[in-house]
């Protein structure tokens, strides 16, 4: 369950106050922050195997690389977004840090997949 998704079912059961909500963000750490992002990307990859499912061979490996490059993108840019919140964190500057070696890897691959698509459709 994503971090929002909670904090909304928290909201909708019963009221939040400002001060407990203010100490629950500040108790965010980059672990957490990662693993709602890469949450997202594993339930985007399954739907993503899903539309290639009909496929075969070549045609097959193709869908999926447009589907793992997509993903990856989106979980980029996830987590760049989730960067900007570790200001909240306990120690902010560790949490950037965890973060930026997280967005350095995801890009490592999606450069991977995209020398993949490269071969693949020449």
């Amino acid at each position: 369950m994503l971090l929002e998704e909670y904090l909304q079912k928290i909201q909708n059961e019963e009221p939040i106050n400002e001060v407990g909500y203010q100490a629950a963000m500040i108790g965010l750490t980059a672990g957490m922050l990662a693993v709602s992002a890469f949450d997202a990307f594993k339930s985007f990859m399954t739907k993503s195997g899903r539309q290639c499912f009909g496929l075969d061979g070549r045609d097959k490996s193709i869908c999926m690389t447009k589907m793992r490059i997509e993903g990856t993108r989106r979980l980029v840019a996830e987590l760049q977004k989730r960067k900007t919140m570790c200001s909240k964190a306990r120690n902010p500057r560790k949490c950037m840090e965890q973060m930026d070696k997280k967005i350095v890897k995801q890009q490592e691959k999606l450069e991977m997949y995209n020398t993949q698509m490269k071969a693949l459709t020449m």
